[in-house]
């Protein structure tokens, strides 16, 4: 299983690779909206891994943990490179909070059975991420 983990989290994390790649100047803006657009919402079976499998791998041992925590860290670290902010803390915070929004974002957009409400969570995330200092 910590190994069918770690390929799962290396793919989110090539995906988020190639749309870097692909948006230039506007990447954080489309690395998020890539993740939380109703495309991935709808493919359960090829979407992120840690908003399909993160509450099961808490109860897990260390060996999926801990391919779980190389995950998680690397697409922190490649989240962080794409937040602006005056301080490498400083961008790492934003970063994990962007991160973490979004995994849960997905995570309730999938659970809920109201088509209307999955498509206000994923767009209220959005906004979050693309305009931060909007009220």
């Amino acid at each position: 299983m910590a190994q069918a983990c770690a390929r799962a989290l290396q793919e989110s994390l090539d995906a988020l690779h190639r749309e870097v790649e692909r948006s230039g100047e506007n990447a954080l803006s489309a690395v998020a909206s890539a993740y939380l657009s109703p495309a991935h919402r709808d493919r359960l079976g090829e979407g992120c891994a840690l908003a399909a499998l993160g509450a099961e791998v808490a109860r897990r041992g260390s060996p999926v943990r801990g391919a779980f925590s190389r995950g998680v860290r690397s697409v922190a670290d490649a989240l962080t490179r794409l937040v602006p902010g005056k301080s490498k803390r400083q961008k790492r915070e934003r970063a994990l909070a962007i991160y973490a929004s979004m995994v849960g974002a997905m995570v309730l957009a999938r659970a809920v059975d109201d088509a209307e409400l999955s498509e206000e969570v994923l767009q209220a995330v959005l906004a979050s991420i693309a305009q931060p200092n909007e009220p």
